[in-house]
């Protein structure tokens, strides 16, 4: 179940205890133009995104930001913020362990540089599998410590 506000945006910002019109005139933009951000309507540029990371100290903005775009949600997985270090380690060695059990398999494939109809299946799971190992590094790697604060009646639970 999710805690808090949806918009990663409003998140960081309220995890990084700014107002929203000193991290506005921070960023250098007006405090609506951040509102309209942190609502979701309009679309954050790059830059600020990236200033956004620095300003508010997180790094899993600029994951979370890189997927808001169509081509961000095709290739990249998404990566749980709401866990701890431990839970994010753990669930990266269980992944990265039930791969390995497929790694003789992907050898066996790609041997002959071509994928056959018949390996086709096998090879789309393998692939899936990749994308969790992705996921679950990512969520370690981006995360930071884990850090709580109050939006309105709600506690939210984010990496940092």
């Amino acid at each position: 179940m999710r805690k808090g506000p949806r918009n990663c945006y409003l998140t960081a910002r309220v995890l990084s205890d700014l107002s929203q019109l000193t991290a506005a005139e921070m960023l250098g933009v007006d405090s609506a133009t951040l509102r309209e951000y942190e609502s979701g309507r309009r679309r954050v540029p790059d830059d600020i995104a990236n200033s956004m990371m620095d300003l508010y100290h997180a790094e899993w903005l600029g994951y979370k930001h890189l997927r808001n775009s169509a081509v961000g949600k095709r290739l990249l997985p998404d990566i749980d913020c709401e866990r701890g270090i431990a839970a994010c380690a753990i669930n990266a060695l269980l992944v990265s362990s039930v791969f390995s059990s497929t790694v003789n398999k992907l050898l066996e494939i790609a041997d002959d540089d071509f994928i056959d109809h018949e390996e086709e299946a096998t090879f789309g799971d393998i692939c899936g599998n990749m994308k969790l190992i992705i996921g679950a590094c990512m969520a370690v790697a981006v995360r930071g410590h884990k850090k709580t604060a109050r939006v309105g009646t709600r506690t939210v639970y984010v990496c940092k």
